[in-house]
């Protein structure tokens, strides 16, 4: 029996067609390969380092690289005014706000130095470099519109977008911006000089409008004038900004109701009887008068009558003005000097008479009310003296809730409630009357 030879592995035959299959093949290869080598090793040859110049004699840990979130001691922020694309220029504002962390580090004083630059270097599009420096401060956000505060620059050479890149399917449509920025910082008696380089993104610079974050702290009072309003104001900044008149929440209004006009503070919602209808001159059962406050006075006509006239006083009807009804009541019994509220039925000890100056076991106490004051005097004395002020007793105060809400109460009172504007509540976040909004000016991309 015959031994089977076994099979030889044979090439295939090198026809003239396979042989250029071959080489072809050959070629491509080389170019998968050898293109991307070339291309990396050139661009890396060629590539542009932001401010080289600036940082080279610089440590590189000596430099922090971020982007637009990256400094925390002050809110920064650049915008796209107009990209031309014509002449191959950019115009830029640079911002520096304060925000919680600026004053406790960077004196207003203290400059903060900015040099912007567009380079574009992606595959052997031209280097485009245009920068200078400027200085500005941080600022309160409210200021921006004052130089101090902001830097313009306009940036040339820049190419004309899209861009063809080095390779036929590769464009450039977006440009990064690039920011040098130095401050220097004093934290414990110690000054550091801080550098970044901060790059933004096409997103990131080019917008319409954007309200400007301020997320430094804010705090609030009610002021102690004689017209006393509810007050705002960033925690660092001198300045008080209005909210809203104490009076607007805490005031008297009036009211006709069955047989009675009627009164209650703004802020509470129980009406009381202040006087009867038929306390008024003129009164016929059945007739209903229109009331109305005008300045101090509460004021009162029947409808057939031309002119309104001041609500009548007696001792049975004493509080009849607004002054009388905002004012406490007060008393000196055998113990104490006490108060209450108008037509509250409780009575406060405020103070011992036997805590006041000179006292002596059969003395007669008198009060008043004299301007913001309670008052009191032997009858055996012609001088006055103050108890207290009457702001201590049903003066206002307010606070920030740890939901961001503002609240008030009357310092007699332990419920705090929502301060309320417009019928909405006030809140930390919507304390800005005028926030500030940026965007371009001219043109745009």
């Amino acid at each position: 029996m015959k031994d089977k030879k076994k099979k030889k592995l044979r090439l295939p035959r090198l026809t003239p067609l396979n042989l250029m299959i071959l080489i072809g093949g050959i070629i491509l290869l080389f170019f998968v390969i050898a293109i991307p080598v070339v291309y990396i090793k050139e661009y890396n040859a060629n590539k542009v380092i932001p401010f080289e110049s600036d940082i080279k004699e610089i440590p590189a840990k000596d430099i922090i690289r971020g982007d637009k979130n990256t400094i925390k001691d002050f809110n920064f922020v650049i915008w796209c005014k107009n990209y031309n694309n014509e002449t191959g220029t950019a115009s830029f504002r640079a911002i520096a706000y304060e925000n919680e962390n600026t004053r406790s580090k960077i004196n207003v004083v203290n400059k903060i130095n900015i040099k912007l630059g567009i380079y574009s270097n992606w595959v052997k599009t031209e280097k485009s470099t245009s920068s200078y420096s400027r200085l500005i401060a941080p600022g309160p956000k409210n200021a921006l519109n004052s130089s101090r505060y902001y830097a313009d620059y306009t940036l040339s050479g820049l190419p004309t977008l899209p861009k063809k890149g080095g390779l036929p399917f590769i464009k450039i449509n977006k440009l990064p911006l690039y920011a040098y920025v130095t401050y220097t910082t004093t934290e414990n008696g110690t000054e550091t000089l801080n550098r970044y380089i901060l790059k933004y993104e096409y997103e990131d610079y080019v917008i319409e409008s954007k309200v400007l974050p301020d997320i430094r702290e804010k705090t609030v009072q009610v002021n102690s004038s004689s017209a006393p309003y509810f007050q705002w104001k960033y925690v660092h900044d001198t300045s008080w900004i209005n909210i809203c008149a104490v009076d607007d929440i805490t005031g008297i209004e009036i009211r006709t109701n069955q047989d009675y006009i009627q009164w209650k503070r703004k802020c509470d919602s129980n009406w009381i009887n202040l006087i009867p209808y038929s306390a008024l001159s003129g009164y016929e059962e059945g007739k209903i008068p229109q009331v109305r406050i005008s300045s101090n006075s509460i004021q009162w006509k029947w409808p057939e009558d031309e002119g309104y006239k001041a609500l009548p006083q007696s001792s049975t009807y004493p509080d009849t003005t607004i002054t009388s009804l905002k004012q406490p009541a007060y008393q000196v019994t055998d113990t104490h000097i006490q108060w209450r509220r108008k037509y509250d039925t409780e009575w406060i000890d405020l103070m011992p008479i036997t805590d006041l100056s000179g006292y002596e076991e059969g003395k007669k106490i008198l009060l008043r009310i004299s301007g913001n004051n309670l008052e009191w005097r032997f009858d055996t004395s012609t001088e006055y003296k103050i108890v207290c002020s009457i702001d201590a007793l049903i003066g206002v105060e307010t606070k920030i809730s740890e939901d961001g809400e503002v609240l008030f109460k009357c310092k007699d009172e332990t419920e705090w409630k929502n301060l309320m504007r417009n019928g909405q509540k006030v809140t930390i976040s919507n304390l800005e009357t005028t926030p500030a909004t940026i965007g371009p000016t001219a043109g745009g991309i």
